[in-house]
Protein backbone atom coordinates (compact mmCIF):
# COMPACT_ATOMS: atom_id res chain seq x y z
CA UNK A 1 0.00 0.00 0.00
CA UNK A 2 2.90 2.21 0.99
CA UNK A 3 4.56 1.19 -2.08
CA UNK A 4 1.30 2.37 -4.30
CA UNK A 5 0.92 5.54 -2.41
CA UNK A 6 5.01 6.52 -2.30
CA UNK A 7 4.95 5.68 -6.68
CA UNK A 8 1.98 7.78 -7.34
CA UNK A 9 3.92 10.69 -5.54
CA UNK A 10 6.85 10.42 -7.29
CA UNK A 11 5.39 9.58 -10.76
CA UNK A 12 5.10 13.06 -12.37
CA UNK A 13 8.65 13.76 -10.84
CA UNK A 14 10.00 10.78 -12.39
CA UNK A 15 8.19 11.39 -15.96
CA UNK A 16 9.95 14.65 -15.43
CA UNK A 17 13.28 14.04 -14.98
CA UNK A 18 12.48 10.89 -17.84
CA UNK A 19 12.15 14.10 -20.50
CA UNK A 20 14.46 16.34 -19.53
CA UNK A 21 17.29 14.88 -17.28
CA UNK A 22 19.30 13.65 -20.57
CA UNK A 23 20.67 16.63 -22.80
CA UNK A 24 21.17 14.51 -25.86
CA UNK A 25 17.68 12.63 -25.31
CA UNK A 26 15.64 15.99 -25.39
CA UNK A 27 18.29 17.25 -28.11
CA UNK A 28 17.24 14.53 -30.30
CA UNK A 29 13.14 14.91 -29.25
CA UNK A 30 12.64 12.02 -27.35
CA UNK A 31 9.59 11.81 -25.30
CA UNK A 32 8.81 9.15 -23.03
CA UNK A 33 4.96 8.81 -23.28
CA UNK A 34 4.08 6.14 -20.41
CA UNK A 35 5.68 4.10 -18.09
CA UNK A 36 4.33 2.14 -15.04
CA UNK A 37 5.70 -1.01 -13.10
CA UNK A 38 8.31 -2.66 -15.74
CA UNK A 39 6.88 -1.23 -19.15
CA UNK A 40 7.45 1.96 -20.98
CA UNK A 41 7.04 3.51 -24.50
CA UNK A 42 8.98 6.13 -26.53
CA UNK A 43 8.30 8.18 -29.08
CA UNK A 44 11.00 10.29 -31.44
CA UNK A 45 9.69 12.33 -34.28
CA UNK A 46 11.16 12.65 -37.79
CA UNK A 47 13.77 15.07 -37.26
CA UNK A 48 16.44 16.29 -40.43
CA UNK A 49 19.38 16.60 -38.13
CA UNK A 50 18.89 12.57 -36.95
CA UNK A 51 18.16 11.29 -40.60
CA UNK A 52 20.94 9.90 -42.88
CA UNK A 53 21.33 10.44 -46.23
CA UNK A 54 18.17 8.43 -47.20
CA UNK A 55 16.01 9.77 -44.84
CA UNK A 56 15.85 7.12 -42.44
CA UNK A 57 16.92 7.54 -38.91
CA UNK A 58 20.86 7.07 -38.34
CA UNK A 59 21.17 4.08 -35.86
CA UNK A 60 22.32 6.33 -32.78
CA UNK A 61 18.81 7.96 -32.87
CA UNK A 62 17.37 4.75 -32.29
CA UNK A 63 19.67 3.61 -29.67
CA UNK A 64 19.09 6.62 -28.04
CA UNK A 65 15.27 5.77 -27.83
CA UNK A 66 15.89 1.89 -27.07
CA UNK A 67 17.78 2.73 -24.20
CA UNK A 68 15.37 5.91 -23.04
CA UNK A 69 12.76 3.13 -23.46
CA UNK A 70 14.66 0.61 -21.22
CA UNK A 71 15.54 3.18 -18.61
CA UNK A 72 11.59 4.39 -18.49
CA UNK A 73 10.42 0.53 -17.89
CA UNK A 74 13.15 0.25 -15.38
CA UNK A 75 12.29 3.27 -13.52
CA UNK A 76 8.98 2.01 -13.44
CA UNK A 77 9.53 -0.79 -11.31
CA UNK A 78 12.14 0.35 -8.87
CA UNK A 79 10.08 3.76 -8.94
CA UNK A 80 9.49 3.18 -4.71
CA UNK A 81 12.85 3.10 -4.35
CA UNK A 82 14.12 4.82 -7.05
CA UNK A 83 15.43 7.61 -5.48
CA UNK A 84 18.35 5.89 -3.22
CA UNK A 85 19.36 3.32 -5.53
CA UNK A 86 22.03 3.50 -8.72
CA UNK A 87 20.87 1.97 -11.72
CA UNK A 88 23.70 1.38 -14.65
CA UNK A 89 23.52 -0.77 -17.86
CA UNK A 90 26.38 -3.32 -17.74
CA UNK A 91 25.35 -4.40 -21.66
CA UNK A 92 22.83 -3.22 -23.95
CA UNK A 93 22.73 -5.52 -27.33
CA UNK A 94 21.16 -3.42 -30.16
CA UNK A 95 20.09 -4.75 -33.64
CA UNK A 96 18.97 -2.39 -36.50
CA UNK A 97 16.75 -4.75 -38.69
CA UNK A 98 15.32 -2.39 -41.24
CA UNK A 99 14.99 2.04 -42.24
CA UNK A 100 12.70 4.02 -40.10
CA UNK A 101 11.81 6.90 -41.96
CA UNK A 102 8.69 7.96 -39.72
CA UNK A 103 8.19 8.65 -36.41
CA UNK A 104 10.03 6.04 -33.79
CA UNK A 105 8.06 4.75 -31.21
CA UNK A 106 9.79 1.90 -28.81
CA UNK A 107 7.98 -0.37 -26.50
CA UNK A 108 10.06 -1.68 -23.70
CA UNK A 109 9.33 -4.71 -20.81
CA UNK A 110 11.54 -5.68 -18.12
CA UNK A 111 11.78 -9.05 -18.26
CA UNK A 112 10.59 -11.23 -14.92
CA UNK A 113 8.14 -10.09 -12.22
CA UNK A 114 8.76 -6.55 -11.28
CA UNK A 115 7.31 -7.05 -7.96
CA UNK A 116 9.99 -10.00 -6.90
CA UNK A 117 12.87 -7.91 -8.65
CA UNK A 118 11.99 -5.00 -6.01
CA UNK A 119 11.17 -7.42 -2.92
CA UNK A 120 14.92 -9.03 -4.47
CA UNK A 121 16.51 -5.53 -4.45
CA UNK A 122 15.35 -4.43 -0.96
CA UNK A 123 16.11 -7.55 0.59
CA UNK A 124 19.44 -8.12 -0.92
CA UNK A 125 20.40 -4.48 -1.75
CA UNK A 126 21.59 -5.28 -5.76
CA UNK A 127 19.50 -7.02 -8.52
CA UNK A 128 20.01 -7.91 -12.05
CA UNK A 129 17.94 -8.16 -15.08
CA UNK A 130 17.05 -7.05 -18.95
CA UNK A 131 15.02 -5.28 -20.46
CA UNK A 132 13.60 -6.34 -23.84
CA UNK A 133 13.12 -3.30 -26.27
CA UNK A 134 11.15 -3.32 -29.90
CA UNK A 135 11.36 -0.06 -32.24
CA UNK A 136 8.57 0.41 -34.70
CA UNK A 137 8.25 2.96 -37.87
CA UNK A 138 5.22 4.01 -36.91
CA UNK A 139 4.76 4.84 -40.32
CA UNK A 140 4.19 1.30 -41.38
CA UNK A 141 3.78 -0.07 -37.88
CA UNK A 142 7.25 -2.52 -39.38
CA UNK A 143 9.90 -3.74 -36.60
CA UNK A 144 13.15 -1.67 -37.16
CA UNK A 145 15.63 -2.16 -34.20
CA UNK A 146 15.86 -4.45 -31.11
CA UNK A 147 17.34 -3.87 -27.73
CA UNK A 148 18.15 -6.55 -24.87
CA UNK A 149 19.53 -3.89 -22.11
CA UNK A 150 20.85 -5.84 -18.83
CA UNK A 151 20.58 -3.79 -15.94
CA UNK A 152 22.58 -3.86 -12.75
CA UNK A 153 20.51 -1.74 -9.72
CA UNK A 154 22.43 -1.32 -6.42
CA UNK A 155 20.81 0.50 -3.59
CA UNK A 156 22.99 3.87 -2.11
Amino acid sequence: MFDSILSLVLKPIAARKLNNGVPFARECGLKVTSFDSGIASARMAVNPCLQDAQGAFESGALFTLAETASGAAMTGSFLPVIINARPVVSRADFTVISDCKGEAVADAKVEGNSRLLLAKLRKEKKVQFSVSVNVIDSGNNELVAKMKANWHVIMK
